[in-house]
């Protein structure tokens, strides 16, 4: 019996994986891979030989060939030469094809799985390879279906290992059940909690940056603009001005048209966003956020490089905090979702 424990350790939130979906694929393939499939695992298995490595053999070397035999084995003209050219009756021809499909098989499976024992060092391997042909003479159906079973298994418990996720098997023993259980639930408790204090750091996070009314990076903020946008026009404002004569970019009047028109359109569209978002109706309101547009987008455009790429760098980091926010929020429930369905 194999005993399923894997990890136990708090799972990192930025794995980004669905640890309760990992946790239920992987206990439904522990729980289709039975003592049986498991104790026959066993007994094939030899030193630097695994379950894996004749699945492997099958997939490429043996159930194309299989098939084939299949497919050629009932196709009438094969019956009708051999009953003409040998003699037989219809009764008997039957028999004679499942002969000669028997003996192509072994040949294949002794040159194939064999050879595997031979060059893994086993010259007296006999007891393995027979229980290997029992199983590759089954059905075709029958034999993927254990195959596809036995990777399942192993990937399931690839994973567990692979992302420290604790797995009750199904079919363990009732004392290992319980064991798996309370560390399931511990490592649940552990990540419910480590949630909950990222989540609180993030929200003082979050209001310190916007708590500061006075700062630049909490009034874009407050804009709820887009501010890859503002940095495109930005791009766009200095590229034309770069376009101007030496005495044209020393003159006012120039510059600050220049400012506008690039700008015109963006200040447009976010005075008629805020307008409705603040319900705003006097003409004074409007000319307010008009002017509030108009002087951050003057100071933002006014910054050095080093001051930009502060905001720019303050930014990323708001918006970092926000979309972590988010992705821890999701994943709770989704994992509250999951769990009320299982």
């Amino acid at each position: 019996m194999l005993t399923v424990m894997s990890g136990g350790n708090t799972i990192d939130e930025t794995e980004s994986i669905n640890i309760e979906a990992v946790r239920a694929e992987a206990t439904d393939a522990l729980a289709r891979f039975t003592p049986e499939d498991r104790k026959f695992a066993t007994d094939i298995g030899v030193k630097n030989i695994n379950l894996l490595d004749l699945a492997d053999d099958w997939s490429t070397k043996l159930k194309d060939l299989f098939e084939e035999l299949e497919a050629t084995s009932s196709q009438p003209k094969i019956r009708t030469y051999l009953a003409k050219h040998f003699s037989f009756t219809e009764k008997d021809v039957e028999p004679v094809i499942d002969g000669i499909i028997e003996t192509r098989q072994l040949q294949a499976l002794e040159a194939t799985i064999s050879k595997r024992f031979r060059d893994a060092g086993f010259d007296h391997s006999e007891p393995h390879i027979r229980l290997v042909d029992f199983l590759l003479l089954e059905p075709i159906g029958i034999i993927d279906a254990f195959f596809d079973r036995a990777r399942a298994y192993y990937g399931a418990l690839k994973a567990a290992d692979d992302h420290n996720i604790t797995l009750c098997d199904p079919h363990g023993s009732w004392l290992e059940r319980q064991r798996a259980a309370m560390q399931i639930q511990k490592e649940r408790s552990a990540m419910a909690q480590s949630e909950t204090d990222r989540l609180q750091d993030i929200a003082e996070e979050i209001s310190r940056i916007q708590d500061d009314r006075d700062s630049t990076i909490s009034r874009v903020i407050a804009m709820d603009w887009d501010y890859p946008r503002v940095l495109v026009l930005h791009d766009k404002y200095r590229d034309q001005v770069a376009k101007l004569k030496k005495a044209d970019r020393e003159n006012p009047t120039k510059i600050i048209r220049i400012f506008e028109k690039v700008t015109k359109d963006f200040r447009e569209n976010q005075t008629e966003r805020l307008t409705k978002r603040t319900h705003t109706r006097s003409l004074k309101g409007i000319r307010d956020i008009q002017e509030g547009i108009y002087d951050l987008l003057l100071e933002l455009f006014d910054l050095s490089d080093n001051q930009r790429a502060h905001i720019d760098k303050q930014v990323k980091s708001y918006t970092s905090l926000r979309q972590e926010r988010d992705m821890i929020l999701l994943l709770q429930r989704n994992r509250e979702h999951f769990l009320s369905q299982n």
